[in-house]
C-alpha cells in the first residue's frame, strides 16, 4: 500500500466532494485506487490517528 500525488484530474472518491483528488491511495486489492482531495485526505489521517491512539489507550487499561 502506498500513497502518491494524483497526476491526473480525478473527482475525490469521498461521497459528497465535488473537488479533484489530489493524493491517490494504491493498494494491492480488486478494488482499486482511492483518491481524496487534500480536505478529504486530512480528514481520513485525522480518523486513523484517533483510532490508534483509542486502541493504544485500551492496550494500557489491559
Amino acid at each position: 500500500m502506498r500513497i502518491e500525488k494524483c497526476l491526473k484530474n480525478i473527482r475525490c472518491d469521498e461521497a459528497r466532494c465535488k473537488n479533484f483528488a489530489k493524493y491517490s491511495l494504491t493498494t494491492s486489492s480488486y478494488k482499486g485506487n482511492f483518491n481524496f482531495c487534500e480536505e478529504c485526505f486530512l480528514s481520513l489521517k485525522n480518523s486513523i490517528g484517533k483510532l490508534i491512539k483509542t486502541e493504544k489507550k485500551k492496550e494500557k487499561d489491559d
